[in-house]
């Protein structure tokens, strides 16, 4: 379920969110990603709490920002949970090896709100985010629209991984290999060009 922390060999996972409301994703679809009650952020950053004291206690340093949704489009969840995290590395006096958050990059570079200065990554970036998994479903835009339909579609990779490049994040590609959408090695030609 949305909200679900799970600690596997050291990482620990946090399941923000089961929203995702402009990904179109073709291999993911309510049959594989049931509705569930989620936690509201209350709820999920009290449990959370909890969770981090253990596991930052424990020696744990490695925390992934995930779900079976997009983070990005539970910015109260997401950001009380960085901003949660931060607080509790600076209370333990530790530093994380890995804090990751995982998107679909649809709305990264948006101002946060309105009238905001902000974009989603300034507030990552920010609250101490240095390497994001970025899903790259397709090596060109037709593909992604194909593939992951027409918001993903239109992110312009050639942009975006260069932005977050210069301001010093690590990224990291994520892509299904599926029978239909995109190959891997349609995929290592994509990501070559773009680091070029």
């Amino acid at each position: 379920t949305a909200g679900a922390i799970t600690n596997n060999k050291g990482e620990m996972k946090i399941e923000v969110t089961n929203r995702c409301l402009h990904g179109r994703c073709r291999f993911c679809s309510p049959l594989f990603r049931p509705t569930v009650r989620e936690a509201e952020p209350k709820e999920f950053l009290e449990q959370l709490d909890l969770h981090l004291d253990h596991y930052l206690g424990n020696g744990g340093r490695r925390i992934l920002l995930t779900g079976g949704g997009e983070p990005i489009d539970a910015p109260e969840k997401l950001f009380g949970a960085l901003e949660l995290i931060k607080r509790k590395k600076v209370g333990v006096g530790v530093e994380l090896e890995l804090l990751t958050v995982f998107t679909n990059g649809v709305n990264i570079l948006n101002k946060v709100a309105l009238n905001a200065s902000e974009t989603y990554l300034d507030v990552l970036l920010r609250l101490g985010v240095r390497d994001i998994n970025l899903s790259m479903h397709g090596g060109t835009m037709e593909e992604r629209t194909h593939i992951s339909g027409k918001y993903m579609g239109r992110i312009d990779v050639d942009q975006l991984i260069p932005e977050m490049v210069n301001r010093g994040v690590r990224v990291m590609t994520r892509s299904v290999l599926a029978e239909g959408g995109i190959d891997s090695d349609d995929l290592v030609a994509a990501l070559e060009e773009v680091i070029r």
